[in-house]
């Protein structure tokens, strides 16, 4: 039956890395202890699901359900790939629509299974009736343990059929993983949010530009690299729970000595805050071709590359201790190149991460 479809994608949500939002702790689904587990997972009944529909009561002894895990975010989602049931007496289960599932952590262990789209037609005594999830219909608890186990309570929704079709329908039984042991739903503390404001309280999406307030300094394995001079512009153009960021629109160095520092690419800076009024900074897409005594090498950042850390203030600071991966250029060329220094927020005049 749908509903019973819709039991066996929160198995499979189970099995992967569960991050919860709002004042909930994080959640990664482990097998073994402390190992994150991210791959496929079937579950097995562990007792007769027993659908309630008005016109009858349905039994069925026997079903299998798997899938994989899709996302992570609020929830853990994911759809089933295969769902099977049997001695179901004189009913027949049909399955139009396979839907979705997610997990919400709830601590100690739990967490709470939810159903969307699902469909499953349950026929006996000359009665068809079609139940369901619709958005987020909750269906019960999962366990972690050696086994993990689902425990159904739900009250599943009527999609189509007549007035013998009770609506809603109750369903319960329990499910248990078959395919991993043990599993275990692990709670860790979630990260602080990340909020630039300016003034302090209100969320800052504008422009942002800082300028070198030391030396930076390249060590790049040919020569040893230093500018005075640095500037560097972009916009924070998107928040998240974790994240703010944004694309670099400019980004200049001058005053490098017989040395020539030109960027190629500018690439994204995001921030996520490291608690107490600072965050750290990661790099993603940015080229710079650094040429000094005949040599030429390109550095830059990869996805997130760390570069340091903002504290905020009046003025906030930037101060630089990275490892640039070598992009290209010969056996001279260092890998990484490291990179020191620091940069003062000029505009705006105060940014705080809160």
């Amino acid at each position: 039956m749908k509903h019973f479809k819709t039991l066996g994608l929160a198995l499979v949500v189970m099995g992967a890395l569960m991050a919860l939002a709002g004042n909930a702790s994080a959640t990664t689904a482990t097998s073994p202890t402390g190992t994150e587990f991210t791959g496929e997972i079937e579950g097995t009944a562990s007792s007769s699901l027993l659908l309630k529909a008005g016109f009858a009561e349905i039994t069925c002894t026997q079903s299998t359900v798997r899938g994989k895990i899709e996302s992570n975010g609020a929830t853990a989602a994911g759809k089933l790939s295969s769902l099977s049931f049997g001695g179901c007496g004189g009913a027949t289960v049909d399955v139009i629509q396979n839907g979705e599932l997610s997990i919400e952590a709830t601590g100690e262990g739990k967490g709470i299974v939810r159903g969307s789209n699902t469909q499953v037609t349950v026929s006996t005594m000359g009665t068809s009736c079609v139940y369901g999830t619709t958005t987020n219909t909750v269906l019960g608890t999962v366990i972690g343990g050696t086994p993990a186990k689902l425990t159904i309570s739900a009250s599943l929704p009527r999609i189509s059929g007549g007035v013998l079709c009770a609506s809603p329908a109750s369903w319960s039984g329990s499910y248990q993983v078959a395919s991993l042991h043990p599993l275990l739903i692990d709670a860790v503390s979630p990260p602080p949010p990340t909020t630039p404001t300016s003034p302090a309280g209100t969320v800052y999406t504008g422009e942002i530009e800082a300028t070198a307030s030391s030396s930076l300094l390249l060590q790049a394995g040919f020569a040893n690299i230093t500018c005075t001079q640095s500037t560097v512009k972009g916009k924070i153009e998107s928040h998240s729970v974790t994240v703010a960021a944004g694309k670099i629109s400019s980004l200049s160095f001058s005053n490098c000595g017989s040395s020539t520092v030109d960027v190629i690419q500018n690439g994204e800076l995001s921030i996520a805050s490291t608690g107490g009024g600072k965050g750290s900074v990661n790099g993603a897409g940015t080229e710079v071709t650094i040429a000094a005594l005949g040599v030429s090498c390109v550095y830059g950042t990869t996805t997130n590359t760390p570069l340091g850390t903002l504290t905020g203030g009046t003025p906030a600071k930037l101060t630089l201790t990275a490892k640039l991966p070598k992009i290209s250029g010969g056996f001279l060329c260092a890998d990484p190149a490291a990179w020191q220094g620091s940069y003062t927020v000029t505009n705006p005049g105060t940014l705080l991460v809160d």
